[in-house]
């Protein structure tokens, strides 16, 4: 844009404003405002006045470089210019505000467009919607649907969506709820976010009779559900214990073929730990592996646990050793983890939870308070302290970490 810029001065022709327009919307493209912001200045040094365009193109591109400042000082040198800001110019910076949570600026730009007599756009309540659902205040998202509504425009899904999501944020069903049955009442069809914040909203609450409900309510209009989807309700599912729901929650989750991750499956086999379920937490792992995703420390802890419980050290080491075989190395979760098989093991395992300490110890594991409590009843209360002494004497390091 610029080589064409220079080769019209050369041919004798003055650049016009469709000209610096170009230049300056390429640069804004390239995420390049300084460079915007200096063919600005040439144009108007030029004596070509910018025009709505010119300044709305330089504070689109403040607001993608996350520059809110840029974007609110453009507006403000756009009205000193006595260039006429349309409602594309003022949801702009709505937007930029809103975007960073800053609504106090943003519903103060909304309060100057209405004076300017400028009719604010659905885009602009829709900022402010956002914003007021990312931080959690339905009241404030709910009023500014209300407005909206009262001049005459109609919420659009995304501004449903975010009334839900600030409901979710405080586990609100049955506020969520009655904004779902009010979105699609109006008409509007709710998509895959509407359905996941709902899902969330009820996780949020660990209600999972209502969870797994919207869940099949997304299913019955034709909704195809995404990771997130999911991922909410097996948490909830992982916190409560509640080991069939996780279980049949990861089926749904296959059958809908969305790919879960490590996170997904991690949560499935926290919810086995909990139940003390060693046949799903084996068969859980291995539909993990089947599907190609690499275990991490936490999901070997998860896995392990189970069975630590119990007492089964063989199987714990055993898990151990699978892990080591792949590049990882235990830290304080896994070494709970294995002192804990060893101190439920009937008969103790003394000698090998003191030899796994010393080791976890010169390999610079942090020793943590966890840790320290499942050695005792490993170990016996008197030798845990004989141990961390003379390790601490060792190597000259504090033992006991928060």
């Amino acid at each position: 844009a610029e080589r064409w810029f220079w080769e019209i001065q050369r041919s004798g022709h003055q650049p016009d404003l469709i000209s610096f327009n170009s230049v300056i919307h390429a640069c804004a493209k390239q995420g390049d405002t300084a460079r915007a912001e200096l063919w600005m200045q040439r144009m108007r040094s030029s004596n070509v006045r910018p025009n709505t365009i010119s300044y709305n193109i330089l504070m689109d591109a403040c607001v993608k470089a996350e520059d809110a400042d840029g974007a609110e000082r453009w507006l403000a040198q756009m009205l000193r210019d006595g260039v006429e800001a349309n409602e594309i110019s003022y949801a702009t910076v709505i937007h930029a505000r809103a975007k960073n949570g800053d609504t106090a600026k943003a519903e103060r730009w909304l309060q100057q467009m209405l004076e300017a007599g400028v009719q604010p756009n659905v885009v602009s309540y829709n900022s402010l919607i956002y914003a007021c659902g990312r931080r959690g205040d339905v009241d404030g998202a709910e009023r500014w649907v209300y407005e909206m509504e009262a001049r005459g425009l109609e919420p659009r899904v995304t501004s449903y969506s975010a009334v839900v999501d600030a409901c979710a944020k405080s586990g609100d069903v049955l506020r969520a709820e009655k904004w779902m049955e009010k979105m699609i009442g109006a008409g509007v069809e709710p998509n895959v976010v509407s359905y996941s914040s709902m899902i969330d909203c009820c996780a949020r609450a660990e209600d999972l009779e209502r969870a797994e409900h919207w869940l099949c309510k997304m299913a019955e209009r034709g909704v195809q559900p995404n990771a997130h989807s999911f991922s909410a309700l097996i948490n909830t599912c992982s916190k409560r214990g509640d080991v069939v729901a996780a279980v049949r929650a990861l089926g749904r989750m296959e059958q809908a073929n969305v790919d879960g991750d490590v996170v997904v499956y991690g949560s499935v086999l926290d919810a086995c730990a909990k139940a003390g379920d060693v046949v799903r937490a084996k068969q859980v792992f291995q539909q993990m592996r089947s599907r190609g995703i690499r275990p991490n420390l936490i999901t070997y802890s998860a896995l392990a646990r189970p069975f630590a419980h119990r007492g089964d050290w063989v199987e714990v080491e055993a898990i151990m050793k699978q892990m080591n075989s792949e590049g990882l190395a235990v830290n304080e979760y896994f070494l709970y983890v294995l002192l804990l098989s060893y101190a439920t093991a009937k008969p103790r395992q003394p000698e090998r939870a003191e030899a796994a300490f010393l080791q976890a110890w010169g390999n610079r594991v942090e020793i943590n308070k966890h840790v320290t409590s499942v050695l005792s009843r490993a170990v016996g209360r008197a030798r845990c302290q004989e141990l961390m002494q003379s390790a601490t004497k060792l190597s000259g390091r504090s033992t006991l970490r928060a």
